[in-house]
């Protein structure tokens, strides 16, 4: 099978842009990592700068432009929505979705005033186009309403979940990371440090809460706080057991490495078991699954014979 000499110069041309593509794929990709940690470092100056601007330390405050807000900011300034919401609480809800940010809490309290406006209203027009009766318009309408409300607490409340799981995923691995480091020596700032920079290949997420930690760490004036904020901010049970033995490591002066040692046993014990637990409650899990499916497969092979044999008969 010959190649046709016309084709070749096509050939040689299609190939030419196969390596130019190949090659200029890694320069139009976006650095996840990168920018995660670029907007952690930015996250990390602008806690500094607010900590100093309250500690009144900063005297480049006062030739600070003020921005024009924007029309979400504003509404949110104007009606005072932080003073009607439990705007702390909802703080620390988006701080555990990983919106840390002010504009984060604003777009969230700006949803929760105009979305069930928005959705009963979408609501109320669809039902009238739908010619339906009196009671299902008001039915339609407060469903939409409700569903307006809640939608935003539900996002956020999956948001979290994700987070968690992902968090949760790499944390026996942080956890033992951060004992070796600990155990060769390294001061439990150096040691979050390192651990960070390790951690991030596997999980941003982790990464960014441990950049953080390491920001308060450098700033705030006792490590208690910091280590309070962090176990805010995940919101996971162990990572709250291994912030409190820090605590009380750094209170009562006992050695970080044992109380290391011990936390990190304590949470394999603990998924142990949580797997042992899964595991004892497949049988009777697979048991209706058993009787439906596996069964009358089993009767039909070993009745086959028989019934074609009577039936030959």
């Amino acid at each position: 099978m010959f190649i046709n000499p016309e084709i070749v110069p096509y050939l040689f041309l299609l190939l030419a842009f196969i390596v130019i593509g190949y090659v200029s794929i890694p320069y139009f990709k976006q650095d996840v990592y990168d920018q995660r940690l670029k907007n952690v470092t930015n996250e990390r100056e602008e806690m500094r700068e607010a900590r100093l601007s309250d500690l009144k330390l900063s005297r480049r405050s006062k030739g600070i432009k003020i921005q024009r807000k924007n029309i979400l900011a504003r509404t949110v300034d104007v009606l005072k929505l932080e003073e009607i919401f439990k705007t702390e609480q909802m703080r620390d809800k988006l701080s555990m979705a990983g919106m840390r940010s002010k504009k984060h809490l604003t777009t969230y309290l700006f949803l929760q005033l105009t979305l069930p406006f928005v959705l009963g209203a979408l609501a109320f027009l669809y039902a009238n186009i739908k010619n339906v009766t009196f009671f299902q318009l008001i039915l339609f309408s407060t469903g939409g309403v409700v569903a307006g409300f809640y939608a935003p607490s539900i996002y956020v409340n999956n948001l979290i979940k994700k987070r968690q799981e992902k968090l949760g995923e790499v944390f026996a691995e942080m956890l033992d990371f951060l004992l070796i480091c600990v155990q060769s020596g390294m001061s439990v700032e150096a040691s979050f440090l390192k651990v960070g920079e390790e951690i991030a290949t596997r999980n941003i997420a982790m990464a960014e809460e441990i950049q953080l930690l390491n920001a308060e760490l450098s700033y705030l004036p006792e490590r208690r706080q910091a280590f309070e904020n962090i176990s805010k901010r995940v919101g996971i049970e162990a990572m709250r057991n291994v912030m409190t033995g820090l605590i009380q490591a750094d209170k009562y002066g006992t050695p970080v490495t044992q109380t290391l040692r011990v936390m990190a046993q304590d949470y394999r014990d603990s998924v142990m078991a949580k797997a042992e637990k899964k595991a004892s409650s497949l049988p009777p899990l697979l048991t209706v699954p058993m009787i439906l499916f596996f069964l009358p497969v089993i009767f039909v092979i070993i009745l086959s014979p028989a019934v074609l044999r009577m039936m030959g008969d």
